[in-house]
């Protein structure tokens, strides 16, 4: 079984990273975007489901924003971005 991030561990005030990466993953929703995730995470009273346990997400949070309910995965933060850069040395988890 997957070690998953600790929800805990998530900065109040900036919780997630969006980069190259995981931008063009997140506008193939359209129309939600990065500011969506973050209402999601205020605003939306989310809840968090435990991801596949062979995809890269480790979380997924479903919240609802103000047109929809959305459903966000959220990948560790030393977890390799679509676009294959490295990043374990952030310290939020990124947005896929």
């Amino acid at each position: 079984m997957r070690e998953r991030f600790d929800l805990e561990a998530l900065d109040p005030d900036d919780p997630f990273e969006f980069d190259r990466g995981n931008l063009p993953h997140l506008a193939k929703h359209a129309p939600f975007t990065a500011n969506d995730a973050l209402d999601a995470w205020a605003f939306g009273d989310p809840l968090f489901y435990p991801a596949a346990e062979d995809g890269p997400a480790d979380w997924l949070m479903v919240a609802h924003v103000p047109r929809a309910i959305v459903l966000v995965p959220l990948a560790p933060p030393q977890a390799t971005t679509h676009g294959g850069a490295d990043r374990s040395a952030s310290t939020s988890p990124a947005v896929r």
